[in-house]
């Protein structure tokens, strides 16, 4: 699995093609459907694999034309990098003027209770923390609340809108986009993310004149659901006495629509399909299956879908594992949060040394990903990711600078031998 040359060179041309081919993979564009068909082809070669497609209804969020964030109306002097975030609603034709509110957390939002908040622009501000994110997903949990929930917080709480300084540990000016939600009884505002540098330079201004008035523009809105699909591809195991458990590896396919999204998704996608080809190739005693998932990046119904093909079918997995960390460096195998130490110190024991040999550093309890930790709170399904060096991935994470020239392509090929290995280990043992 370690030991193939031709790896690297061959999934860093998958890896270009799908990005070429379907940048922007966003649900309800052109740019998906070919991502689906990429796929089907790419599984469909495998020998003795069976397909199949779930139609998953998918609301469509459109971005429409750019936003525009700036200090004065008709100033060309002031302008602020900004970029919508999905979920956002669009502002009235023309775009609105209020004063902008500066905070650093939800919790300082909140006590400064409706009278403060109500008819502004609440703007976030709270950096990521570079030294949390070098060890993997820290330093974004730790800021990403901004983003998901400081929105509909300031909604609830009467703010016009809302802007987000970028989570990312860059330092340009390039937005970086991502979902924010609102509730069914919290009125959609518009929600953007600044650039580091514009939120640097906003918040600079505020420091000079308390309370200056944004004109923001956003033209974001929702069109009508349309199915994608969830794909699945299996493969039988060898072994009838083995019993009908399963191993799955895992990806999602989509992306922001701004975004190649290289790293976020393709790679994993790109690791998902090779570590599937290669248990097909060596033979597994296990079924196995590979599945890439439809709406990650918002709603998660791919993930749901699948919970419910699972139980439907009454499946078994032994493990589950996903690839959604990107193609970098490898920090070790991250289990899902439902994991007990024990489980953990168990296969340390077992497979900590082997792995340790192949350039995976450590098991640890953390975070699995975002499309099977439902598996694991619908049916305690042990679960588990790949963990990569969060230096790099959040530099271009949902952001235009999300390209294939950013992967190296040793390190793509050892993700995917990572996988595969992790997944043999349980099959054979």
């Amino acid at each position: 699995l370690f030991a193939d040359s031709s790896a690297p060179a061959r999934l860093h041309a998958e890896l270009s093609e799908l990005c070429q081919l379907a940048p922007g993979r966003h649900p309800g564009t052109e740019s998906f459907r070919r991502a689906e068909e990429w796929v089907l082809s790419k599984l469909g070669s495998i020998p003795g694999v069976t397909l199949t497609r779930i139609a998953v209804p998918l609301p469509v969020w459109k971005r429409g034309a750019p936003a525009r964030a700036c200090i004065g109306k008709d100033s060309s002097q002031a302008g602020f990098a900004v970029l919508a975030l999905g979920g956002s609603s669009g502002t009235p034709a023309g775009g609105i003027d209020a004063p902008v509110l500066e905070v650093h957390s939800l919790d300082e939002l909140t006590s400064l209770g409706r009278a403060k908040v109500e008819g502004r622009i609440v703007f976030f501000n709270r950096p990521m923390d570079p030294e949390a994110t070098r060890k993997g997903l820290g330093g974004y949990g730790a800021a990403v609340d901004q983003r998901s929930a400081g929105p509909r917080t300031a909604a609830r709480l009467g703010a016009v809108a809302a802007l987000v300084r970028s989570i990312t540990i860059a330092q340009d000016d390039l937005p970086h986009t991502g979902f924010t939600s609102f509730n069914k009884d919290t009125p959609a505002i518009p929600a953007a993310a600044l650039g580091i540098q514009s939120a640097d330079r906003l918040s600079a201004a505020l420091r000079a004149t308390p309370g200056l008035s944004l004109h923001l523009e956003v033209n974001a809105e929702f069109l009508p659901p349309v199915n994608q699909h969830l794909i699945i591809a299996e493969h039988r195991g060898s072994d009838p006495a083995a019993g009908p458990a399963l191993l799955m590896v895992g990806a999602h396919l989509d992306s922001w629509d701004t975004t190649p999204g290289a790293l976020d998704d393709g790679s994993g996608v790109i690791h998902a399909i090779e570590a599937f080809r290669k248990l097909v190739s060596i033979g597994t005693r296990h079924g196995v299956r590979c599945v890439l998932f439809p709406s990650e990046e918002s709603n998660r119904a791919g993930a749901a879908a699948y919970v419910d093909h699972v139980r439907q079918r009454g499946d078994v997995h032994l493990l589950a594992m996903e690839s959604d960390a990107g193609g970098l460096p490898v920090l070790g195998i991250s289990l899902g949060e439902r994991t007990t130490q024990e489980q953990a110190a168990r296969l340390n024991s077992l497979w900590g040394a082997t792995l340790a040999r192949h350039g995976i550093p450590r098991i640890f309890i953390d975070e699995s990903g975002n499309d099977i930790e439902p598996l694991s709170r619908a049916d305690g399904t042990l679960t588990a990711g790949l963990a990569t060096d969060g230096s790099r991935y959040f530099l271009v994470h949902h952001s235009a600078a999300d390209t294939a020239d950013k992967v190296v392509p040793g390190e793509l090929a050892h993700g995917a031998a990572t996988l595969a290995a992790c997944l043999l280990l349980v099959d054979r043992e």
